[in-house]
């Protein structure tokens, strides 16, 4: 939906060629950090283009657990990116990423490589 893309525009956030049409590593992060603001937009357009059949109760639900998504991204990363964490933040950082880690399980989504190891393996190296 070109609507979608433009309103990602918006926050500088554009699926890189390069990249195989993902979003790349600092559009991912524009995503997170702005994830509230994105999420209210999408509802809109959303409720907007629904189909009849459609009831914006289950829109309203998808965009929350996205919202939620995104914010423990964004609290992981946060944790993660801490250059010399002291002992809290780095058990900060594992609660963040098993918060995440559950939440992913829970709603559903698959666990990709990328997701394996974040929740496996990512605090351990943090610890060292």
């Amino acid at each position: 939906m070109a609507e979608v893309e433009l309103t990602l525009k918006l926050f500088y956030i554009s699926s890189a060629a390069y990249h195989g049409g993902d979003f790349n590593g600092v559009c991912c992060r524009r995503l997170v950090a702005n994830a509230q603001e994105i999420a209210k937009r999408m509802e809109k357009l959303l409720v907007l283009k629904r189909d009849s059949s459609c009831e914006v109760t289950i829109i309203e639900e998808k965009v929350q657990t996205l919202e939620v998504t995104l914010g423990l991204l964004d609290a992981a990363f946060a944790y993660l990116n801490i250059y010399h964490p002291t002992e809290e933040e780095k058990t900060k950082a594992e609660e963040a990423v098993m918060a995440l880690a559950n939440h992913w399980r829970n709603i559903g989504l698959s666990v990709t490589l990328k997701a394996h190891i974040m929740e496996k393996h990512v605090c351990e190296f943090n610890r060292k």
